[in-house]
């Protein structure tokens, strides 16, 4: 069960720990993307749209900050 300490982890330590963080992240990203190709994509279907579908959007309000 984790504790707190109420240490920091600072300077030289932080920045070693994140390298390994970033490498790891690196490397699993390498792995898994060994076997794909960007240089290519596939159509996977060509469909025409509904009749009676036309171009429209639904236009949603952004809320204001509260009390303004």
């Amino acid at each position: 069960m984790p504790y707190k300490t109420g240490r920091r982890i600072i300077g030289s330590a932080l920045e070693s720990i994140m390298q390994d963080v970033l490498q790891g992240m690196q490397d699993f990203t390498s792995e898994a993307c060994i076997d794909g190709d960007t240089a290519s994509m596939e159509i996977v279907a060509v469909e025409r749209p509904e009749r009676g579908l036309a171009d429209c959007a639904d236009i949603i309000p952004f809320p204001g900050k509260p009390g303004s």
